[in-house]
């Protein structure tokens, strides 16, 4: 995550391959703009948690589209938004952590002013916090700032947008380039050869594939075994803003709030 709200914008991707013949289909969860102009989201256990334009919290349901506030405070100096152990975590600019109950929105101090503050990343996979910091990664044991481990060396400058995996961590960087960074040793491995995935608006790892939407509405998916790519849709995807996976599922917001569920088609 770039900062505390949700990197939503990537660019546009240049493609090659045949679309896919079965078909991908959207299925609309909840109501019409659901989710418009939110600045961050998390989701386990079925759940969808979105902090919205008032900065306020919210959960929805990914079965039903039913919605509601999350406790009745505003996080107005917010800088990182993270899910952990069933539970929601909010770094502030000042360095302090608030730890939230998912349930009732009651929150709880869980680090002091100035503890988080040298951090410029914060992120978790596998139930595993990691954080960037001056070019390096760290890996915490819990949510403690202190008790971490650095993987690899000053490889992490410049990290484009992360994309987290099932238990990977991969990055596009700028120039549209695709890697794979192993979370034990921190070492970059590139996916595929050229510049194929520059500027895409939404990207997403589900099952060893990246899908991936451009500017133009081509919906891709990518297998990240060896880079090779294939279009599946052209048509349903022009007002993307953000995929996501929760479930065994892939998750669609687009710019007008709306949220799909997205049916791969037996060929994807």
């Amino acid at each position: 995550m770039k900062s505390w709200f949700m990197s939503f914008l990537f660019g546009a991707l240049l493609m090659s391959g045949k679309t896919n013949p079965d078909p991908v289909t959207l299925k609309q969860i909840g109501k019409k703009n659901l989710l418009f102009d939110i600045r961050a989201f998390e989701h386990f256990n079925g759940i969808l948690y979105t902090v919205d334009y008032l900065l306020s919290l919210n959960k929805t349901s990914l079965e039903t589209g039913e919605d509601s506030r999350l406790g009745n405070v505003s996080y107005k100096n917010a800088k990182f938004f993270f899910a952990m152990n069933r539970k929601l975590y909010i770094i502030e600019n000042d360095g302090s952590m608030n730890e939230i109950d998912p349930e009732t929105g009651v929150w709880k101090s869980a680090a002091v002013m100035g503890v988080w503050s040298k951090i410029e990343r914060a992120f978790v996979v596998r139930n595993s916090l990691y954080t960037i910091e001056n070019g390096a990664l760290y890996f915490h044991r819990g949510m403690n700032a202190d008790n971490r481990e650095q993987r690899g060396g000053a490889a992490f400058y410049n990290v484009g947008i992360l994309i987290r995996g099932e238990s990977s961590l991969y990055s596009l960087q700028g120039e549209g380039s695709l890697w794979e960074i192993n979370l034990s040793n921190g070492e970059w491995k590139r996916i595929g050869k050229g510049k194929a995935w520059k500027n895409l608006v939404a990207a997403e790892v589900l099952g060893g594939k990246l899908y991936s939407i451009d500017r133009a509405g081509n919906f891709a998916e990518t297998l990240l075994s060896d880079g090779t790519m294939k279009i599946l849709d052209a048509t349903q995807f022009t007002n993307a803003k953000a995929l996501f996976t929760e479930g065994g599922k892939l998750y669609l917001i687009m710019t007008d709030g709306n949220l799909y569920e997205v049916g791969l088609g037996t060929g994807a």
